[in-house]
């Protein structure tokens, strides 16, 4: 099993929804050998997701559901490729994982689109600001799938 980590600041939008799409996209087209999971590089002690971008999950065809998960080392570590939403982000992994794990880390943007930029934060912004992020994730989840349907089974999907 290939195993992709989304990670952002709490778990509660960007990475989530990274992991709802991905899941989204991995069922409708019957993949079953890649397992997602999400985490935030700050334990703020909130569980619940952001209520308006499952919303505009939901209306979309994506189930954003579960609580905010905390990073360890053993997510991370079990990890083929774990895609940050910031720099930030990068280093904060970069310091449970080691050394020779540091290649399976990448910027989301980078992997994407080849573009060395964050993915903004929508957080208590309008609504306009979270579609557009909403709607950046789930292209950049499709070229994932992509490269996911052109990988073998056993390939390293860090390429």
């Amino acid at each position: 099993m290939r195993q992709v980590v989304f990670v952002c600041s709490a778990n509660k939008c960007r990475s989530a929804v990274s992991q709802a799409i991905m899941m989204g996209l991995l069922k409708n087209n019957q993949i079953t050998d890649v397992v997602v999971n999400s985490v935030g590089t700050e334990d703020l002690q909130e569980k619940e997701r952001d209520g308006t971008m499952m919303r505009i999950a939901m209306g979309y065809g994506y189930q954003m559901d579960g609580e905010c998960t905390y990073m360890n080392k053993e997510i991370l570590d079990a990890a083929d490729l774990i895609l940050v939403m910031e720099y930030g982000h990068l280093v904060k992994v970069q310091q449970l994982v080691n050394y020779h794990q540091y290649g399976k880390i990448r910027l989301f943007m980078d992997y994407c689109f080849g573009k060395d930029v964050p993915v903004n934060d929508p957080s208590h912004m309008p609504e306009n600001e979270y579609v557009k992020t909403f709607k950046l994730i789930e292209e950049g989840c499709k070229i994932i799938l992509k490269r996911l349907k052109e990988s073998s089974r056993d390939s390293d999907l860090n390429f």
